[in-house]
C-alpha cells in the first residue's frame, strides 16, 4: 500500500510528538523521585540516622555539683560504661568534655547543692560529644578524679587556684603522726574495728561504726558532703 506525502510528513510529527511526550513524563517521575531523595524524605533519614548514632552511645545520667567548704567543689557524674572525663580550665571557666556520650534527658540536665562558689553552668551535645561548662568566682584546680574508665559513677575533686598554691607551700610535717586524743563519747573505746572503704561517704562511716558499736549517732546537719578512703585492720577505735 502506497502512503502519500502528506501522510509520511503527518505520521513522522505524530510519532516524534508521542516520543517527546513520553520522554518529558520519564524525566518528570525521574526528578520527582530523585528531589524525593535527596529533599525532605533524604532529610529525614538523615536525622533518623544521627539520632540512631547517639543512641548507640552510652548515657550520661545526671551530673551533680557539691561545695564542700568555701574553696572546694565535687562533681559527680553518673551514666552507663562512660568515658574518663576531660577537665580543661579556661581562666574562671572549667570546661569538661565525655566524648563519645549522648545526653538526652533535659528535663534534669544538672542538679546543683549549695554552691555559691558556681556562677553558671551549662550542659549541651556537641556532635557525638557531651560538654559541660561551669563558671565560677575564682579559677579552679583539677585536684583528683575517683573512677576506672568505662565506669558508671565519676568523682572530680576541685579546689581554687589560691587554695591549691596554699596547699604546696605550706611545709611537709615530718614528725611521726600521734594518736589522736579522743573526747570522752561512743568513739572512746579501745574495740578493735577493720574496714576497707573506698568514695564512702562520711555520714555512712559514722552510721557503720554506730552499728558496731551498737550505739545511736546523731550526726550534725551542717557536716558537709565528703567521700572517704579508709583501710584498717584491728585498729583500736580511739587511734
Amino acid at each position: 500500500m502506497r502512503i502519500s506525502a502528506c501522510a509520511k510528513v503527518f505520521l513522522s510529527f505524530f510519532l516524534l510528538l508521542a516520543g517527546w511526550t513520553c520522554a518529558e513524563a520519564a524525566y518528570g517521575n525521574y526528578g520527582d523521585g530523585g528531589n524525593g531523595g535527596n529533599g525532605s524524605n533524604g532529610n529525614s533519614r538523615s536525622n533518623g540516622s544521627k539520632k540512631d548514632d547517639l543512641r548507640d552511645l552510652p548515657p550520661l545520667d545526671s551530673f551533680q555539683l557539691t561545695q564542700v567548704g568555701d574553696a572546694n567543689l565535687m562533681i559527680t557524674i553518673t551514666g552507663r560504661k562512660l568515658p574518663r572525663p576531660d577537665v580543661v580550665h579556661e581562666g574562671s571557666q572549667t570546661i569538661v568534655t565525655l566524648t563519645g556520650v549522648r545526653w538526652e534527658d533535659k528535663d534534669r540536665e544538672h542538679r546543683v547543692r549549695s554552691t555559691p562558689m558556681v556562677t553558671d553552668l551549662t550542659i549541651r551535645q556537641a556532635e557525638r560529644d557531651v560538654v559541660v561548662s561551669i563558671s565560677t568566682e575564682k579559677p579552679l584546680q583539677l585536684q583528683s578524679t575517683n573512677g576506672t574508665a568505662p565506669a558508671n559513677v565519676y568523682t572530680l575533686r576541685l579546689t581554687t587556684v589560691d587554695q591549691h598554691i596554699k596547699m604546696i607551700e605550706e611545709p611537709i610535717v615530718t614528725q611521726q603522726p600521734q594518736t589522736l586524743k579522743v573526747p570522752q563519747g561512743p568513739f572512746a573505746v579501745n574495740t578493735p574495728i577493720t574496714l576497707d572503704l573506698r568514695d564512702t561517704e562520711l555520714r555512712d562511716v559514722f552510721r557503720l561504726l554506730g552499728l558496731h558499736l551498737k550505739k545511736n549517732i546523731i550526726i550534725d546537719p551542717s557536716l558537709p558532703p565528703a567521700l572517704v578512703t579508709m583501710t584498717v585492720r584491728n585498729v583500736p577505735l580511739s587511734e
